[in-house]
């Protein structure tokens, strides 16, 4: 539970797995391992959908650019975003904007 609340308070940083894994003072591996079986998801997986999540209610509620928004979110590039995004969601942030 703490790793997950750090998670939802810096999830538009940087986050690394060694990090995570010292707040849970478990090993790297021991931490991957354990929060896999707790959350049916790695810890870049949790991360990742986490962002995307955030993405999109800040997509439909909000004026922000996309570039904008991809930064707000702990993407490194508004491309990144967009494929990551597109992965996830099966469209693109744009498309998505223009959906709901």
């Amino acid at each position: 539970a703490k790793v997950i609340d750090y998670i939802e308070a810096h999830f538009e940083t940087p986050l690394l797995t060694s990090e995570l894994a010292a707040i849970a003072a478990m090993s790297v591996a021991q931490f991957g391992r354990s929060f896999k079986a707790a959350t049916g998801f790695s810890p870049h997986q949790y991360v990742t959908t986490r962002r995307v999540e955030h993405a999109k209610r800040m997509l439909r509620s909000n004026e922000l650019t996309i570039t904008q928004i991809a930064y707000c979110c702990g993407f490194s590039s508004a491309a990144h975003f967009a494929t990551v995004f597109g992965r996830y969601v099966g469209a693109t942030p744009s498309v998505y904007r223009a959906a709901v």
